[in-house]
């Protein structure tokens, strides 16, 4: 009888957590961005960086003259 409750315990707390997984609205993809002001004389630039394979990621850099 006791391993029947504990069975059922454990299968009734996953399905609990699989559904909070599922319907949480925070729990995505985080996508960080550059700040939109840049300092004087620099500019974000989006710079698309080869990882091999055909695996090509693009990322924003800042970029300053040297004048």
């Amino acid at each position: 009888m006791f391993k029947t409750v504990a069975l059922l315990t454990a299968v009734f707390l996953s399905a609990i957590a699989v559904a909070f997984v599922l319907v949480n609205p925070r729990i995505e993809t985080v996508e960080a961005h550059a700040s939109e002001i840049a300092p004087a004389g620099c500019v974000n630039q989006e710079v698309s960086l080869d990882e091999g394979y055909g695996v090509t990621r693009k990322e924003i850099r800042l970029v300053c003259s040297d004048r």
